[in-house]
């Protein structure tokens, strides 16, 4: 995986994390997670759904979907800079 390929999930994720977004991981099963992600790292990420908690290994993973717009900045844009989309 390229640097900034790594980047930016790395930023994304975290921007979900930080800012306590609800979100829907679909696995390449078929199965649809829903919960907060509480950590991640290289190979995994933990969701949080009410007293449960679920390890989730990424490359299990097709779709991470934020049930709202999340704020963050991507790693070609300034600090400060606001995207056009």
């Amino acid at each position: 995986m390229s640097k900034s390929k790594g980047r930016l999930q790395e930023l994304f994720l975290n921007a979900i994390r930080k800012q306590k977004v609800r979100v829907d991981v679909y696995l390449v099963n078929g199965v649809k997670l829903e919960g907060k992600i509480r950590y991640f790292d290289n190979f995994t990420i933990l969701l949080k759904e009410g007293p449960r908690q679920v390890l989730v290994y990424k490359h299990a993973i097709t779709t991470v979907m934020p049930k709202r717009e999340i704020e963050f900045v991507y790693p070609e844009q300034e600090e400060g800079e606001i995207s056009e989309d």
